[in-house]
């Protein structure tokens, strides 16, 4: 018969393996380069709003620059966009960009 504190044992280190995991896989997330981010960034914009941005990377952050005016329904769905990916508006009059973090 099996000893029940080897079970226990073996309990322990499968949990302890899937934290090892997950730590793991959060670190390889933040440890991607800038321009996977980017890449990542522009897959999520539809076609349509392409052609009203482009994008660019600043040291650890992708910068997304409107190329002219938005209006508002651009500008909400751009914010949305960014806002999922964690990032923010940043209001500079005709300098007014996106951010977002690498993660």
């Amino acid at each position: 018969m099996v000893d029940m504190e080897f079970l226990g044992l073996l309990a322990d280190i499968s949990r302890g393996l899937k934290d090892l995991a997950a730590i793991i896989d959060a670190y390889l997330e933040k440890a991607k380069p800038v321009e996977v981010r980017l890449a990542e960034l522009r897959d999520s914009f539809p076609e349509d709003l392409m052609d009203l941005v482009e994008f660019e990377t600043s040291g650890n952050r992708v910068v997304v620059k409107p190329k002219r005016y938005l209006g508002r329904e651009n500008f909400t769905r751009i914010a949305e966009i960014v806002k999922q990916a964690g990032g923010e508006y940043v209001s500079a009059g005709r300098e007014s960009h996106f951010l977002v973090p690498k993660r």
